[in-house]
């Protein structure tokens, strides 16, 4: 089996009060509260190429990704509370940086890994919480398998129905985490399933650089506490769990 290779960002947010304290008075206009960007049309996978499939279902899981990093983000407290809005996905409200430097950092991340999601290159997603580069947790999406080879617009509203279970059981695992300090960065990393696949994180246009790191680093010996798992065997498996420090 190939040795899983690790990538992860070059530049995080390393410091939430003096981002904050950037833009004291920032202000945005939220003209929508749904945040329901895929407007698909019914019967959308009927008559398409495999390749299709595996862009639309790149771009649900990235969609999912990140709602998923804004929630991570709100509930270990890694920004002021005031630098969220309560917004609406899934049906469910959500907690959304409303940010705008905050916002175009996991834009462009989120964004920068569909080319991957597309080819089935990448084998896990980490949100990487570190306290004095110390390990704290590790909020791990782990895809086990994307093969999405269903014919059935059905299976797209399962996985969203999967997706807001998804989101709800993250949020309510924060009763389960110690109480965060204020020394919180946060890093993303992305495991690829084979070293030749490293070149579909590069592209001259990107906004998003990436680089080779070491896989202990996302892979502490630590508790494991798993969140939900997704599974549609025509579509894709996820598994979403947390590895907490001791």
């Amino acid at each position: 089996m190939t040795k899983l290779n690790v990538l992860q960002r070059i530049f995080v947010f390393k410091n939430c009060s003096k981002l904050y304290e950037m833009e004291e008075d920032f202000s945005v206009d939220i003209k929508d509260d749904d945040l329901n960007k895929l407007q698909l049309p019914s019967n959308v996978l009927q008559d398409l190429d495999e390749s299709s499939k595996h862009e639309i279902t790149a771009d649900l899981i990235c969609e999912f990704l990140q709602v998923a990093v804004h929630q991570i983000l709100y509930m270990r407290s890694l920004y002021p509370k005031a630098v969220f809005v309560k917004r609406k996905k899934y049906g469910i409200p959500v907690f959304m940086s409303c940010h705008p430097q905050i916002n175009s950092y996991i834009d462009n991340v989120i964004d920068s890994l569909k080319a991957a999601f597309a080819k089935d290159a990448i084998q896990k997603v980490v949100v990487v919480i570190t306290e004095d580069a110390t390990i704290q947790e590790s909020f791990v999406f782990e895809i086990n398998h994307m093969v999405p080879s269903c014919r059935s617009d059905d299976l797209l509203i399962e996985l969203e129905q999967s997706f807001r279970d998804a989101v709800v059981k993250l949020f309510s695992s924060n009763e389960l985490l110690k109480i965060p300090s204020q020394n919180l960065t946060f890093e993303i990393h992305a495991h690829v399933r084979s070293s030749s696949l490293f070149d579909l994180f590069h592209s001259e246009d990107s906004a998003i650089k990436w680089v080779k790191c070491d896989a202990e680093a996302t892979d502490p010996a630590q508790n494991l506490l798993p969140v939900k798992s997704i599974s549609h065997s025509s579509l894709l498996q996820m598994q979403l769990f947390i590895i907490k420090s001791q």
